[in-house]
């Protein structure tokens, strides 16, 4: 479903305090596959996350999501790509605090053409009752636990049905108990059918991969349990060091 080939991406390009974030990065994910991405803070695991989930553009390289090359579509394409087939669970969960939790489920719907008032509402409780918090529909966001906040952060990332799930530490922020429910419940999405691709430090989480990725100063490579016993702070890198010419 997703293959990267040889992709870069650096932030403040020909600048003195150019970053490059990706070095060439390539990775193949078959589709219902629930894949980790491991490594230290600052290597490059939060970028891969936005070019795969059409946040930011990369600056060479391929990226075929379902056969379509991401790179070639316009801008109201990629957009479109990105809210109609691509959900994204953030690590803060970024929820909107002024509204209920069943409004931010919704939000996704205001983009989707032919979803009306009832229609949204409906498919919005029928995605809350999927990550069993629909008895918390009406309930302020403010109000909620820190594992509940989650699945409402992923219910709004399977409202549109994507067939791609990101997720960026989903439970970064949570207790172990609270965190083995949320990783059995995205678990339990891999098996629906749902291509999950998850950011972790968390040792539980990437047990429950199929597969581990490794990144480190932006370049990856297949990963191993092993790796998980690495510091999480990154080593000094070469910031201004060019990424390696292509073969």
């Amino acid at each position: 479903m997703i293959e990267l080939k040889n992709v870069d991406k650096t932030y403040n390009p020909g600048r003195p305090n150019a970053v490059y974030a990706l070095r060439r990065v390539s990775l193949h994910i078959e589709e219902g596959e629930m894949v980790g991405v491991i490594g230290p803070s600052g290597a490059g695991k939060s970028t891969l996350l936005h070019v795969l989930g059409c946040i930011d553009r990369f600056d060479s390289g391929s990226y075929l999501l379902d056969g379509r090359e991401v790179s070639q579509l316009g801008d109201r394409e990629y957009s479109r790509l990105r809210n109609r087939e691509i959900g994204i669970v953030l690590q803060d969960f970024g929820l909107i605090e002024e509204f209920s939790v069943l409004e931010n489920v919704m939000t996704p719907l205001f983009f989707t053409p032919g979803m009306r008032g009832k229609a949204r509402r409906k498919r919005a409780l029928e995605t809350l009752n999927q990550v069993g918090i629909g008895n918390l529909a009406s309930r302020s966001v403010t109000a909620l636990s820190g594992g509940q906040k989650q699945r409402v952060a992923i219910a709004r990332a399977l409202v549109n049905h994507p067939r791609l799930l990101l997720a960026d530490e989903p439970t970064g922020a949570l207790d172990q108990k609270t965190s083995a429910e949320i990783m059995a419940l995205l678990h339990a999405l891999s098996e629906q059918g749902h291509t999950l691709v998850v950011i972790t430090h968390d040792p539980a989480v990437a047990a429950v991969c199929d597969r581990l990725y490794y990144i480190q100063d932006g370049t990856l490579r297949d990963g191993s349990a092993a790796d998980m016993a690495r510091p999480v702070v990154a080593s000094p890198a070469p910031a201004q060091e060019a990424p390696p010419a292509a073969e």
